[in-house]
């Protein structure tokens, strides 16, 4: 990509000029500007490592850890608070000539991808606003979507949390370059309209898409809109009708006004984060649900749902619960913690203590199906979810110089918690931990389960997720 310019800050060229800014990349992206600050600090060319740059940087907005974990957390920059991503972005667009806002955008957001891909850091916000983006969102988001980037991304995080808006930003620009939409000069139709008026009998329908929904739960499934007006034959119904959205809602509001919970909580996305639309959530706000954690209000109304419909002890028999023993499901902390954004609150319990996505969706897989979970801290070793956690640590499996806990603390703990008297054990995470827990409970006589071990991160938190969607704790693989 683009021009390598020749003697730069008065030196000879050097294929070290700048480092990629992937450690293994999908693509590699070479990037050489002129410094605008062309104080002698700087060196020589061949000193110049972009990477290098960004870690000082990060070092200089009180980020240690390198690449950053959470691109999101806010940071103290010219004495303003911005999430991390901003500042770097502020940081490049002082230092570099010709990098604008959305030149600084493009030299990190590929970068971010590629790390969020490999599970090296949290969801970020962070994209390119070119032309091509505006000009489809404008055209094509009926003026619901926001046109401006950090409207976008707002609208695309509550929309998708568990996924960047970095994916539709790279979506829509291969899309137009493609040429398989044109923004700018196809015509589109009006936003949808209210269709109430064209249903008949509005009750028939109803019952006929509660009848569907009903039968789902009773085998602890979930079914996309899609599928589910293709069931409907009742009436010719479209996925994006406001008629549909309304007879969900007073389906939902019915069945729990009844006590038998939201039904329509087995209703979700087919692709992407496989969790019911925006609309739910609203209701369930309005219905006195928590839902500042959308997977764990999820997965809490979807047990309530499918608890009240599957009346035989199916669930039980397939997990392998008996009257002599109980499920105990082990999951990892996590390296992005309450603390990061919020860093003088207190002790907090060790559920509500870490953050990111993949902490959270195992936390709603254990509450799903354990009879009883732990969380395996490198730092604390086995410990209850109301474990009181005082504050911020960095220790990890992955590096023995911040000193975990060692193997000998955590079979003294399995025994001290009884944790061998659990009939089955399954365990989640990476291979460090799985290695530990396999160790730790190599004394003793228990069966270890790991479902989705060797994935890679991202496949492992949709096989979790379809996991609990399904009801099968051991989703489509077993790794004994």
């Amino acid at each position: 990509m683009p021009v390598i310019r020749h003697h730069a800050v008065g030196q000879q060229p050097c294929s070290r000029a700048i480092d990629g800014l992937f450690q293994d990349p999908l693509e590699r992206l070479v990037v050489l500007v002129f410094l605008k600050d062309r104080h002698p600090r700087v060196g020589a060319i061949e000193e110049f490592s972009f990477r290098r740059w960004l870690q000082n940087e990060c070092e200089r907005l009180g980020v240690q850890e390198f690449p950053p974990t959470n691109f999101r957390r806010p940071v103290t920059f010219e004495g303003t608070r911005l999430a991390l991503e901003r500042a770097l972005r502020k940081r490049l667009e002082q230092t570099f000539y010709m990098v604008g806002p959305a030149m600084s955008a493009y030299m990190l957001c590929d970068w971010q991808l590629w790390l969020w891909r490999e599970g090296l850091t949290a969801v970020f916000a962070n994209f390119k606003l070119d032309s091509f983006h505006e000009a489809f969102v404008k055209k094509f988001g009926k003026g619901v979507i926001p046109a401006d980037e950090e409207g976008f991304a707002h609208w695309w995080h509550d929309l998708l949390p568990d996924l960047p808006p970095r994916l539709a930003n790279e979506c829509i620009w291969l899309a137009v370059e493609k040429k398989l939409v044109d923004p700018w000069t196809v015509p589109i139709g009006g936003p949808p309209t209210n269709d109430d008026h064209k249903i008949k009998d509005r009750e028939e329908v109803k019952e006929e898409m509660r009848q569907i929904l009903i039968g789902r739960a009773k085998q602890r499934q979930t079914i996309p809109y899609t599928d589910l007006v293709a069931q409907i034959k009742a009436i010719d119904l479209p996925r994006n009708s406001p008629a549909l959205w309304n007879m969900l809602g007073e389906i939902s509001t019915e069945e729990d006004a009844a006590g038998r919970g939201m039904l329509t909580v087995i209703v979700v996305h087919g692709q992407g984060d496989t969790l019911p639309g925006a609309g739910f959530f609203k209701l369930a706000r309005r219905l006195g649900r928590h839902v500042s954690d959308k997977t764990t209000c999820w997965v809490e109304e979807l047990r309530r749902v499918h608890g009240y419909w599957a009346k035989d002890d199916r669930h039980c028999i397939m997990l392998g619960k008996t009257d002599m023993g109980e499920m105990l499901v082990i999951i990892p902390c996590g390296q992005s913690k309450v603390w990061d954004d919020q860093p003088d609150r207190g002790p907090v319990k060790a559920r509500d203590a870490y953050t990111g996505t993949p902490f959270r969706m195992n936390r709603a897989y254990a509450e799903a199906f354990a009879s009883r979970w732990v969380i395996l801290s490198a730092k604390y070793g086995f410990i209850s979810p109301d474990f009181l956690i005082p504050g911020p640590y960095n220790v990890t499996f992955k590096k023995r110089a911040t000193n975990p806990v060692g193997l000998t603390m955590l079979i003294a703990q399995i025994k001290e918690l009884r944790l061998d008297e659990a009939s089955r054990i399954i365990g989640l995470g990476g291979k460090e931990y799985r290695a530990m827990i396999e160790r730790a409970f190599a004394p003793f006589d228990c069966s270890l389960v790991f479902p989705f071990s060797g994935l890679p991160i991202g496949l492992a938190m949709q096989a979790t997720k379809n996991a609990i969607q399904t009801g099968s704790p051991l989703g489509e693989r077993s790794h004994p």
